[in-house]
């Protein structure tokens, strides 16, 4: 296994410890990563950061690159340690909210590249549910916007995760 692949295994485990909290029993590492990947959205603000990690912090400059990347680059052990069911990729890109396609924005830059993981919103639901959008940050963390506020974030006006949110 090369460096950068450590570095990306170590991402992802570092993810889990963080989004789950450590406790006095060992539970299944399949399971921490299911509970951390346990939306299209999260798994998308993954892979998302670790593009940005590989690529200098850049992230893919559009669709057909990001799906590049993830079927022909990521490794079907990389996949798996992100949640990914490789016999649905097709899914990957929708919802499970609203049911639509999610909007990405591409081309997003890490302000610190040697520090993958910062909360940038990269990852949109198109409609939202009940006057809400869920937006996912590199992280992975999601937090439900007002419709009114999304246009802010997808045009990068907003683009942290806010102080008092984050799942």
């Amino acid at each position: 296994m090369t460096a950068k692949r450590h570095f990306i295994a170590g991402l992802i485990m570092a993810s889990v410890v963080i989004a789950v909290g450590c406790g006095p029993s060992r539970p299944d590492p399949k399971a921490l990563i299911a509970a951390v990947n346990n939306a299209n959205g999260k798994r998308l603000a993954n892979l998302y950061a670790i593009y940005q990690s590989r690529y200098l912090g850049n992230g893919p400059r559009d669709k057909a690159t990001f799906e590049k990347f993830i079927t022909q680059e990521m490794t079907p052990a990389e996949l798996d340690g992100t949640g990914v069911d490789q016999k649905s990729l097709d899914t990957l890109f929708v919802s499970e909210r609203d049911g639509q396609p999610f909007f990405i924005r591409y081309g997003v830059k890490s302000p610190e590249p040697s520090s993958p993981g910062v909360n940038l919103a990269v990852i949109f639901e198109s409609q939202g549910v009940n006057g809400s959008v869920a937006v996912y940050m590199t992280g992975p963390k999601m937090v439900a916007v007002p419709q009114a506020e999304v246009e802010d974030y997808r045009a990068g006006k907003r683009d942290r995760l806010p102080a008092a949110a984050g799942q």
